[in-house]
């Protein structure tokens, strides 16, 4: 891509590119509530909402004029943040290199309080460079059901995302425990980007790594992982997650 001050060549191809996206500044996940070009310096001003906060569907913040030029878009958010200066919503100018250049960024276990969705990115290409809801696939991962895969039925706008974004998950030692609890209803939680626990029949720890079931915990402890033979290639990857004192392959 040519360099330009802004990255994008124009203020429209920068709207269609990022516009309603989520989008790392300074490592931290934004969502994109809009994009101006009102200072008269050349360079574009996004307005961000951490997703641990969403400010912007609580109150009604003015990034949504289509019946007005984007200048007056841009001076009504300025007004807006002046007057709720603590709000979380952030403004920062578009050539800051703390975009690293919209570059994507990595996905995968998502705990929410039902359960536990495995998310990847769609292969299709997209005119998006942030991420929409529809550009990733979510698979449910269970252990009594079909495990099916499907697009946009995931929140990107959630704290639970944020997690998932910057790989925040429970220890392995805190899924243990509460899924050894009886009285937890939930039967399944991430404890890596990559791994999940599940509680099966009879109180059988079984893990997943992305998408499959490929092993399970016989004395359900750290003691020991016993892994499925046509998963038998994972045993280096279990290993360096530093948690159990064996694996073995069955």
């Amino acid at each position: 891509m040519k360099k330009h001050v802004n990255y994008y060549e124009t203020l429209a191809e920068a709207v269609m590119r990022l516009d309603k996206t989520v989008v790392l500044y300074d490592g931290e996940p934004y969502f994109v509530l809009c994009i101006t070009d009102h200072k008269g310096d050349g360079i574009f001003r996004m307005y961000l909402d951490p997703l641990n906060v969403m400010y912007s569907q609580q109150e009604a913040v003015p990034y949504e004029w289509h019946d007005e030029p984007g200048s007056l878009r841009g001076d009504k958010m300025d007004k807006f943040l002046e007057k709720f200066p603590d709000c979380g919503i952030i403004r920062k100018m578009m050539n800051s290199p703390l975009f690293n250049r919209f570059q994507p960024f990595p996905l995968g276990m998502f705990n929410t309080p039902h359960g536990v969705h495995y998310l990847e990115r769609t292969p299709a290409r997209s005119t998006y460079q942030g991420l929409k809801e529809r550009m990733v696939a979510s698979t449910e991962l269970r252990l009594d059901k079909v495990k099916e895969a499907g697009m946009g039925r995931v929140s990107l706008v959630s704290p639970e995302f944020r997690s998932t974004i910057l790989g925040l998950y429970p220890s392995f030692d805190e899924c243990l425990t509460n899924l050894n609890d009886p009285d937890v209803t939930n039967t399944a939680v991430a404890f890596d980007r990559e791994f999940v626990l599940h509680r099966g029949p009879m109180g059988i720890m079984f893990i997943g790594y992305k998408r499959d079931v490929v092993g399970f915990l016989p004395n359900s402890d750290r003691s020991l992982v016993t892994l499925g033979r046509e998963f038998g290639h994972l045993r280096e990857v279990v290993l360096a997650l530093n948690i159990f004192d064996n694996v073995t392959v069955k």
